[in-house]
């Protein structure tokens, strides 16, 4: 607690210096934001995750962040040193290196581990950290919504805590940010930028230390309730830990929705991960994904990666300045980065315009004309799948068993199955939310942070950022060269077998039933 105390008497001594720094030079308004990471030493979980990647790069390129330590750990069969060299490869640094890449050299690796105990961490690294660290970025989590209950916890509750523990000994610290979900309270219709409490006696920690996964898995639906999952669960109980036990803290909780690609940072497009939206939309515009279990009326929450990390860096900011002005909190500051109700947009809209694109140019490797079918039912949505997608798929697999080859179509339309079903209740309902704190957030910037950090969704032009996000699906996730020509081919051709293909199927059957309705009636005549 003393290095806490420290720490906010040096911030009280910081904010009348930025505001004596940020005096406009003539016409020129300087960044409020910036002056919060001059000097900065930042430490992201996270940071070889979709946001995390992001959020570094515009850290580096945007600010005079002095240190960026990440926190990596060894994983299928690569070690730390080769994950961090694949990930300072990745495209989402390309503007970076070439704008500034001596920047690249304020990245420094840290092995560790959120779901081991002490985070993994050498004592020389922690004894770092905790000199130098002052800004967290904790967004490290399993996104998997399905994950054992036992593994869940231990990454998304005790890891945070394990995080949260370590700031609290760190001897300069400015401000934490928690990155959690915009669903983490999905079992009510109308989500408020507040924390839900949970039931004192309810130590999830506890029990989950005492069982092994297999026991976690049978007693997970009682455990949850009425929570869709284990990944919602365990964020509404790590946010409920927040305020309770950490709420000393200058920490505020970030709520994104989707995140899906960029609307222009680091690049239009840019996107790394084939989950949820993205990976459907590639389903889609192929030719192979032909029913999907939504509601077309149901609010679609997604948003840009870009403007999803600028409102975490401004959150920083702004929750830095309350905890400077207004300790100890009554209530830890909650922003709910959504679309609703700036800007809602629905499923069927979303869907629309892949469809509208998977027929304008087919990709590379399309397999049919892109065509979908939209239903809540399950019943509807089982009938469905078994006609166009798993009786395809068990042919398509006979043939290529024959041929001597792996067969591959029952296992993708069996994960594409599972996806639905794991995102059925994020697709088929519409959610509320309240977002206050975000819309005042974006008022108190100033025109130079708006530029820097644009967030505001008020407005937004979806049908635009939807032709850039699938633009990017295809070049990022397909790997393609786009070629408007060719793609207009390939769609004109497939539109072309498939509409062939319909005609001759119910010509076949028209001729059934003529051949049958005639039979029956020289049948009746004779009699």
């Amino acid at each position: 607690m003393f290095g806490v105390a420290q720490s906010i008497l040096r911030s009280s001594s910081a904010m009348v210096a930025l505001q004596a720094d940020r005096q406009p030079i003539g016409d020129y308004e300087q960044s409020e934001i910036k002056t919060l990471f001059q000097g900065g030493k930042v430490l992201i979980t996270g940071a070889t995750g979709f946001v995390g990647k992001v959020l570094m790069e515009s850290l580096l390129r945007k600010t005079s962040t002095e240190k960026i330590f990440i926190l990596v750990r060894a994983k299928r069969n690569k070690t730390t040193e080769e994950r961090m060299k694949e990930m300072l490869n990745d495209k989402v640094f390309q503007k970076l290196k070439s704008e500034n890449p001596a920047r690249m050299s304020a990245i420094n690796l840290i092995s560790g581990d959120c779901s081991s105990p002490g985070l993994g961490l050498s004592n020389a690294d922690k004894e770092m950290l905790l000199n130098e660290v002052n800004i967290i970025f904790h967004g490290a989590a399993s996104v998997r919504f399905n994950e054992n209950l036992k593994s869940a916890t231990g990454i998304n509750v005790m890891a945070t805590k394990m995080i949260l523990d370590l700031a609290r000994q760190m001897k300069n610290l400015r401000v934490v940010m928690h990155v959690s979900t915009a669903y983490s309270n999905a079992q009510f219709d109308e989500i408020v930028e507040k924390v839900y409490p949970v039931p004192e006696e309810f130590n999830l920690i506890q029990l989950a230390n005492s069982i092994d996964k297999d026991t976690a898995t049978k007693i997970t639906k009682d455990v949850i309730g009425d929570s869709p999952n284990t990944y919602v669960f365990t964020k509404r109980i790590t946010e409920d830990m927040i305020q309770r036990t950490y709420s000393d803290l200058p920490i505020g909780i970030f709520r994104p929705a989707i995140v899906i690609g960029a609307q222009e940072e680091p690049s239009p497009g840019y996107v790394d991960n084939l989950y949820g939206p993205t990976g459907l939309a590639i389903g889609i515009m192929s030719g192979v994904v032909h029913c999907l279990l939504i509601g077309t009326d149901a609010n679609a929450d997604l948003v840009p990666v870009d403007y999803t990390v600028n409102c975490l860096i401004a959150s920083a900011w702004e929750t830095y300045t309350r905890f400077v002005t207004n300790h100890p909190y009554t209530n830890i500051p909650v922003y709910n980065f959504v679309p609703y109700p700036d800007s809602p947009i629905t499923w069927g809209k979303f869907t629309d315009q892949i469809v509208e694109s998977g027929r304008k140019g087919a990709p590379v490797n399309s397999i049919w004309h892109s065509f979908i079918f939209r239903v809540k039912s399950l019943f509807l949505y089982r009938l469905i799948t078994a006609i166009f997608h798993f009786i395809p798929a068990w042919i398509g697999d006979t043939v290529m068993k024959l041929l001597g080859k792996k067969p591959r179509w029952t296992n993708i339309y069996e994960k594409t199955d599972e996806v639905m079903i794991v995102l059925r209740p994020f697709c088929t309902r519409s959610f509320r939310f309240s977002n206050e704190n975000v819309q005042d957030l974006w008022r108190r910037l100033n025109k130079k942070d708006k530029q820097l950090f644009p967030f505001s969704l008020q407005n937004f032009d979806w049908r635009h950022y939807f032709d850039i996000y699938l633009q990017g699906v295809r070049i990022y996730m397909m790997k393609e060269k786009i070629d408007s020509k060719a793609a207009e081919l390939r769609s004109k051709r497939f539109r072309l077998i498939h509409y062939s293909l319909i005609f001759s199927l119910i010509s076949f059957w028209s001729g059934i039933i003529y051949v049958i309705n005639k039979f029956y009636i020289q049948f009746s005549q004779k009699v």
